[in-house]
């Protein structure tokens, strides 16, 4: 599968802007993501796009329709492929989400880890990064030069990283804005506050930048530790206005993922599929187990399209025990019979799940995992 995206309309030569926190800065002290997080996340893909000196510079959100994504806002070359959709499958963007950091890829063409990814004749040098929020992936960004121009740096892809992180807040803003959350006033107090402190910061830690190219010994040293200092306490703002997330709108987030994934299980394998899932049984203590889970649907949806002697499967997710933060049981059920030797993958791959089986009186078959949070 490919990613064919061009740049051949890019601006015509992009501005390379020398300190990229000053920029970053400026953007978030003006941001006002409650009003117009559209507004944040645009600009701070344009802004990244001047910052590194890149022709083009792609955002990609996950797509309603499950393995896909949308190229949700764009800049330079990228113009006109806003809005369209691309597979998940073998793109650049599952690279970086793969890696959890930027990837640098000097040649999308001739990079073999890239062989089912992006390509095409003008695309050359690119970095790709995920951005996280919330917990979750909310995206992937993408920047690219034109073939022959030079290759990003590691310091670039740094850059890139970090805008991928205010890009990840940016999205997890938008998506709560969009189902009306945001007008709890602890998430209002909590955004404000994140942005303004956010900007006065990055103003703080561009002028010791600054400083820092003329200083030397002793003196670079302390400066590089504040510097360091002051990023992770931009960091720690915005994992504090992130903590602000009510559980209940957690719960629905995941119960939307996990429903996304049992639709695609269903559908690969033509099964007729329902689904009873406790949104607030699901709180922040499922987020590192949401892959477990995922794998799991996949895995016992794939057993009763074998052994079901129906095509009509049940999905049912419920907190464990009577403590929310206890863990999440996950169940499947359909008629038929039991798998003869059911060794689940995820027996080796989490200590803490428990997996187990069972047919009841009327013939249905059960298939059960618990995880433990404890």
């Amino acid at each position: 599968m490919k990613e064919d995206i061009p740049l051949s309309g890019s601006s015509g030569g992009a501005t390379h802007v020398e300190d990229w926190r000053t920029e970053l800065g400026a953007v978030l002290a003006c941001a006002r993501p409650l009003e117009d997080a559209d507004e944040l996340i645009r600009s701070l893909v344009e802004c990244l796009r001047r910052c590194v000196w890149a022709d083009s510079a792609a955002l990609t959100v996950p797509s309603e329709e499950s393995d896909w994504l949308r190229i949700a806002v764009t800049a330079g070359g990228f113009a006109d492929w806003e809005g369209r959709l691309l597979p998940w499958e073998g793109s650049v963007s599952a690279l970086a989400a793969k890696s959890g950091r930027a990837v640098v890829i000097d040649d999308v063409v001739l990079d073999r880890r890239t062989e089912q990814a992006a390509r095409s004749a003008e695309i050359g040098p690119t970095v790709v990064a995920p951005a996280y929020g919330n917990g979750c992936l909310q995206g992937v960004v993408m920047i690219g030069r034109r073939q022959g121009e030079p290759n990003f740096t590691s310091n670039e892809a740094d850059v890139v990283d970090a805008f991928a992180r205010h890009l990840g807040w940016g999205l997890a803003v938008q998506r709560l804005v969009a189902t009306g959350f945001m007008h709890d006033e602890r998430w209002k107090m909590a955004s404000e506050l994140y942005t303004r402190v956010a900007g006065r910061l990055f103003g703080v830690t561009a002028a010791l930048s600054s400083l820092r190219v003329r200083a030397a010994g002793p003196a670079a040293t302390s400066l590089d530790a504040a510097i360091r200092d002051l990023d992770d306490l931009i960091v720690a703002a915005r994992e504090s206005a992130g903590d602000k997330v009510a559980d209940a709108e957690l719960g629905e987030m995941l119960r939307r993922r996990f429903l996304s994934s049992f639709a695609s299980a269903t559908r690969r394998h033509q099964l007729v599929g329902n689904a009873k899932i406790d949104a607030e049984a699901l709180s922040a203590s499922v987020l590192g187990s949401a892959g477990i889970v995922e794998s799991w649907i996949h895995e016992t949806v794939a057993i009763a399209n074998r052994y079901g002697s129906t095509r009509s499967v049940l999905l049912g997710v419920s907190g464990l025990g009577s403590d929310e933060n206890c863990g999440v049981c996950v169940e499947l059920r359909y008629t038929g019979v039991a798998p003869g030797d059911f060794n689940s993958a995820l027996v080796d791959s989490a200590a803490r799940c428990r997996v187990e089986h069972q047919v009841e009186p009327d013939g249905t078959v059960v298939l059960r995992v618990s995880v433990s949070f404890v």
